[in-house]
């Protein structure tokens, strides 16, 4: 029997999404030769894991997260190259951008495809028209469907309807051999710690938490790992100054981007993971974050309780199980009042870092759920 072949594309750093990288590896875990066709930016420092059974091929290096006509040319050519070489019996494109490529390569190769939706468009008119287009067809060619949260793919499915037995949602979990063994018992001496990873924007580190350091005297720390992009350029150094010259000064702690090796290690410096998302978004993907986040989970997979914003789907997935504690981000006084039980209470809090861990381990992870929805229908027909 031939090895089965898969060929990954996404207009991006396939290292900056775990998802991604965890469906690639799975499937080498489990015989496949796997290609990745990369986009890589010089503002993103992360990257791919060397496993056996995995490739990577690079278009020339952007220079920031933007993608140029000349840019998007080079990629759909080398798609093209990708499937004339390597015939792949899975063609896995994520993303809007990446549904072009996907559909060349399409043609080359009559292979299954595999649609993985990470982040939707809020209409379908927002898009380029021949991204618009491309997409519309992804749907429609697509032999299995996946996003990372159910509202979403209701909300896209109004515009761009595609048979609903297509349809996997999962979530975005870590693997279970990421799932720390370690006891989080924090040091006595130190401070107690707030911890975030991921993409910097003000959305997910408000300057609220500023405002509740400074009522903490100093008491608190927050320690920063990730990337800023875009407009969100300089924000981390802005929550910096803000606490320059005061009782606070170095309490704020920017680590730079972790890569995804190191970072369930470098989380555990942390006692609350930050998961915080704006109440109130035009946004589709914000609106609908729960399950879509890496964050919550991967804190739960190193036994840190995550602090989650006060709505209802992240309520039912995290608080009401008691994985997670929850305030409004937009007040200081909910911040520094769920902060504050937690501090009161950490010893009853640190007792359910096992519970967290289990949790992902025996239920919440990548393998269990991308074995059980996705991988039977690619061996199935490859």
């Amino acid at each position: 029997m031939t090895q089965p072949r898969a060929l990954f594309l996404q207009v991006t750093n396939p290292g900056a999404y775990p998802p991604l990288m965890h469906a690639g590896a799975i499937l080498a875990e489990h015989g496949w030769d796997v290609t990745y066709l990369s986009s890589p930016s010089k503002s993103s420092d992360l990257i791919l894991p060397k496993q056996a059974g995995i490739r990577e091929y690079q278009t020339s290096l952007r220079k920031d997260f933007t993608v140029s006509p000349a840019d998007y040319l080079q990629y759909c050519s080398a798609a093209i190259g990708l499937a004339l070489r390597h015939r792949p019996d899975v063609i896995y494109v994520s993303d809007s951008l990446g549904t072009l490529p996907g559909l060349l390569a399409r043609l080359i190769r009559k292979s299954i495809v595999v649609y993985h939706e990470h982040d939707s468009p809020n209409r379908q008119s927002d898009l380029n028209p021949l991204i618009r287009w491309s997409r519309a067809q992804m749907f429609k060619l697509a032999n299995v469907v996946v996003f990372p949260n159910a509202e979403r793919a209701r909300h896209v499915r109004t515009e761009v309807p595609f048979l609903s037995d297509k349809l996997k949602v999962v979530w975005n979990l870590p693997r279970h051999k990421e799932v720390s063994t370690n006891s989080l018992l924090s040091d006595s001496d130190r401070p107690f710690t707030l911890y975030y990873h991921g993409s910097i924007t003000p959305d997910r580190i408000p300057f609220t938490l500023v405002e509740t350091l400074k009522r903490f005297g100093g008491s608190v720390n927050l320690v920063i790992a990730g990337y800023e992009s875009g407009s969100n350029v300089g924000y981390v150094e802005s929550l910096i100054k803000a606490v320059e010259g005061t009782p606070m000064e170095g309490c704020i702690r920017y680590l730079g981007q972790v890569q995804r090796s190191d970072l369930f290690t470098t989380a555990q410096i942390g006692d609350l993971g930050l998961a915080l998302m704006p109440p109130e978004s035009d946004d589709v993907n914000m609106a609908h974050m729960a399950g879509a986040s890496n964050k919550a989970f991967e804190y739960m997979a190193c036994g840190l309780m995550p602090l989650v914003s006060h709505l209802p789907e992240w309520i039912d997935m995290f608080v009401t199980p008691n994985f997670a504690v929850a305030a409004d981000p937009r007040s200081v006084d909910s911040l520094y009042d769920t902060i504050s039980s937690v501090i009161l209470n950490v010893d009853t809090h640190r007792a359910g870092n096992q519970m967290r861990r289990a949790k992902i381990l025996d239920d919440w992870n990548y393998d269990r759920v991308f074995c059980d929805a996705v991988l039977p229908l690619l061996s199935k027909k490859s």
